[in-house]
């Protein structure tokens, strides 16, 4: 039953269906995976960059993606257009080897980045096409991140404390490390939140082997079960010293900036509640089939393990 729900689902989950029956990592496939990420990367070297925009509107009016998944791209030009760079390097936990946070600051502004992935092919095909193409000091690794090893991970190859950009995505323990991470401190933070939690302040317990395809929920056997909720997310990054200035149009990411920053430029803030958004692609039923608002996805998980915060 699973694999006929996951071939009504489309695309997306036939491909993880067969990344669990074929060596997903090998020369054939990555050649290919070369050839389509040069294909964005030459489109993305002739996109002319935005200039800044004084007006006051939402981080949304903003977006665009030349690499990234859902505006995100655009919402980096804009804030750094407004706050400037420093240091110029950026750390990304969690990444696909085209589609990523890292990629448009480094092929337009000049980015030194880390990039750490639990995935093979992610790795290997970037460190190839950063080599080939890119010719930037960026290194992508690989290592499963738990909250003992993310700092010395990082400590082992970025020196400096203060860094321009941190975005972490790996669909599990993010508010954990996130959470955990004390060995840099990052201007802007990027996270993936569950709007599937709607306006619960709920994680997933940390678990150091958690991986999101083992919790099945209704309907179609659906991965829901994962990260945290913009509530919790924005209460810890505000026990670091971040506010939230938005979250991007598909209710996917969420957007914090260093408090004296955000003071310093006069940087409109939000609570969560005012700036939370359905996750598009649940809410529209565009996997499932079936549109369901968020407040009912959270039905299909409330049996499921939590951690109020």
């Amino acid at each position: 039953m699973k694999i006929i729900n996951y071939i009504i689902a489309g695309k997306g989950r036939v491909l993880m269906l067969l990344k669990s029956i074929l060596p997903w990592n090998n020369i054939l496939f990555n050649y290919i995976r070369i050839i389509s990420l040069k294909k964005r990367y030459d489109n993305a070297m002739h996109f002319p960059l935005k200039k800044f925009d004084q007006s006051e509107k939402s981080l949304n009016d903003y977006e665009y993606s030349l690499f990234s998944q859902n505006g995100e791209d655009g919402i980096f030009n804009h804030i750094f257009n407004k706050i400037g760079f420093t240091s110029r390097k950026s750390v990304e936990i969690g990444f696909g080897y085209k589609e990523n946070n890292s990629l448009f600051l480094i092929t337009k502004h000049d980015f030194e980045s880390l990039l750490i992935d639990g995935q093979d092919h992610n790795v290997d095909v970037f460190n190839f096409f950063n080599n080939k193409y890119l010719k930037s000091k960026s290194v992508a690794v690989k290592s499963w991140i738990t909250k003992d090893n993310i700092n010395s991970t990082i400590a082992k190859y970025v020196h400096d404390i203060s860094i321009d950009l941190l975005s972490i995505d790996i669909d599990g323990n993010d508010y954990w490390i996130w959470e955990a991470i004390n060995s840099i401190e990052p201007r802007v933070v990027i996270l993936e939140y569950n709007a599937s939690f709607y306006n619960n302040s709920i994680t997933i317990p940390y678990d150091i082997n958690f991986d999101r395809t083992n919790f099945s929920n209704k309907p179609r056997d659906s991965h829901w079960y994962h990260g945290a909720s913009l509530k919790a997310l924005t209460k810890v990054s505000k026990r670091k010293g971040y506010k939230l200035v938005g979250t991007d149009s598909k209710g996917i990411n969420c957007f914090f900036i260093k408090d004296e920053i955000v003071k310093r430029y006069n940087i409109k803030t939000y609570e969560a509640e005012e700036v939370f958004k359905p996750h598009y692609t649940r809410v529209n039923g565009l996997l499932t089939k079936m549109p369901m608002e968020s407040k009912k996805q959270f039905e299909m998980l409330k049996d499921f393990r939590f951690v109020k915060v």
